[in-house]
Formats: structure tokens, sequence, C-alpha cells
């Protein structure tokens, strides 16, 4: 079965999606077809509707034209909402280019050299005269409504054609290419990332809040009640680093967090954890963990508030 990357892929038109379900249907089982590959290099973004990695014969990048599609001697037209100028020879042959250079210059493609890369132009809704040439679209480069049937033998056939003395393709440089274009330096989850994420979020206050905190520097006991999700925890801890690490106008104190759910408790200290060596507090737990000799010395500073949800206080 023909290899798809992606195996579900958007298309932006009709036509598109019925010449890849044709190519799908057809290709032989060691191709491989690419749907709406994108590339970005220096000049330009790139992007090809299709393409066609043949074994044998050569990677072939299909430019896909729906409506109706005509040429006049000079200039290729679309109808279809109305007409407009094309360019499907010039769209194939700079994303063929782009691509084949992205490809080589990759250090695993080695000292390969050139294989035959190709493009085609597909009017699956048109037909073209058997007779018909054009100065940049030779017969067996474009491909219409009649020839749609047997597209995969064609592509096949367009790839010896433009081979320019290239070799094909074999099975290794195929599958290659196809692990090229997927790109490299992959990476995991990152633990770190999430860590600051989540110190991050724990900084992040609202103006209120910030407001409130403010107002705390100077008084020695405060009581802040709000339901579930007010923000009383978030609030509690952003005091608790502060005075921790100290401000400009007063220096680091030893804190205390406490509260009186275990649960909340676990969750406190998880997330102290993930914050900087210097602005942990000293202690964080529940008031009975420091009744049994769980706290430090007596802290010189506390964060406090409560409320009817277990809240730290």
């Amino acid at each position: 079965m023909t290899r798809l990357l992606p195996e579900r892929p958007q298309f932006a038109s009709e036509a598109e999606k019925q010449v890849w379900e044709r190519l799908r249907d057809t290709l032989p089982g060691d191709a491989f077809l690419i749907a709406n590959q994108r590339l970005v290099d220096h000049n330009l973004d790139h992007e090809a509707d299709l393409m066609v990695l043949l074994p044998d014969a050569g990677v072939v990048v299909v430019e896909v034209k729906g409506g109706s599609v005509s040429y006049d001697g000079g200039r290729w037209t679309q109808r279809g909402g109305g007409e407009r100028e094309i360019r499907p020879v010039d769209q194939a042959i700079r994303v063929k280019y782009a691509f084949r250079d992205y490809v080589e210059a990759d250090p695993r493609w080695g000292g390969r050299g050139h294989v035959v890369w190709a493009h085609a132009v597909v009017t699956p809704y048109s037909a073209f005269p058997a007779d018909f040439a054009a100065p940049d679209c030779p017969r067996w480069a474009l491909h219409d409504r009649d020839d749609v049937h047997d597209l995969a033998g064609r592509l096949a056939e367009n790839a010896r054609c433009a081979s320019q003395s290239h070799r094909a393709p074999s099975h290794a440089d195929v599958e290659l290419i196809s692990e090229i274009l997927r790109g490299r330096g992959f990476t995991g989850h990152d633990r770190n990332a999430e860590a600051l994420e989540r110190q991050a979020e724990a900084d992040r206050l609202t103006a209120e809040q910030a407001a409130l905190l403010q107002v705390t520097r100077l008084l020695n006991r405060i009581e802040v009640r709000g339901g579930a999700g007010s923000g009383k925890t978030v609030l509690a801890l952003a005091q608790a680093k502060e005075l921790t690490r100290g401000r400009h106008d007063a220096p680091p104190q030893r804190v205390a967090v406490l509260c009186y759910s275990i649960g909340l408790g676990q969750f406190l200290r998880r997330e102290v954890e993930s914050w900087p060596k210097g602005t942990r507090p000293a202690y964080v737990g529940t008031f009975h963990e420091s009744g049994d000799g769980g706290a430090p010395p007596r802290a010189t500073a506390r964060t406090a508030s409560s409320g009817r949800n277990g809240c730290p206080s």
C-alpha cells in the first residue's frame, strides 16, 4: 500500500483531493505520496500540492490546477469564479528546485549526488489535445482529465523523460528523502519548560492582586476571604515568595506557609519545589505537622489567607 505523508491531509480544493485519492489508490506500494509539503528558505515560502517519490523512477513535484485551465500560446489562464492568469509550470519548477536543494543540503544525504527530480502539472477537469506542446511544458509533463485514470504510470514516465542523465533514486534514496522531508532534531517534552511555565504562572498576578500585595507591605496581619478560584492561594504564594527573597526596601525573611488540608499542603510543597532556591519558604505544610515538630524554629514572617475550601492560611 502506498505510504502517505500525512495519512489524512486537508486540502484547499476538491481538485487536489481527487488527484490525491487517485494516486493513493494506484501508486505502487513502495512509493511515497506527500501532500501539502511546505518549505521555507531564505527567499520564499514554498508549498508542493503533491509530491510523489517513486523508486527507480524519480521524485515528481505535482502542481494541481482545478477549474477550466487553458493555454493561448504564451499565457496560462484559469476560470472558476472569474478568469485569472496562472503560472503552473513556473510554480512547479520553483518548488521542485527548492525541495531538491533542501534535500541535498541535508547532512544525511552525504555524497549521493543528484537523482531525478521532475515536475508535473495536473488539470483534472480540463482537457488538452494529444499533440499539445508549450516551450515550458511538454505534453508528457501535462496530465489532463483524460490522463488521470493512469496518472501513477504517467508520473513515472514523466520522471524518466525529465531525467537529464541523472540516476533514478533507489529504494534507499526514496526512504531517505522521505525522512529528510520530515525534518530532524526532534525533541521530547521538556520538564524544565513545564517547571518554568508553572513558575511563570505562579508569578502572574492580576492588577487587583498586585495592588493588594502592595498594600500588605504596610500590614503585619491580614485576612483574605474569597470563594474557590478567586486567587487566594496564588496571592499567598506570591506573598511568601516576595518575603523570602526580600525587596529593595526590606531584607529577606524566614517564611512559613501553613494550611489545614493535607492535600493542599502536598500541592503547595510541589509548587514551591519548582521555585528557585532563594525564593522558597523555610517551611510549607499543615498546622498539625508544624505542631508535631515538622516545622523549623519560629519563622519571622508568615503569609496568611483564609477560606472555606482548605485554602492556605
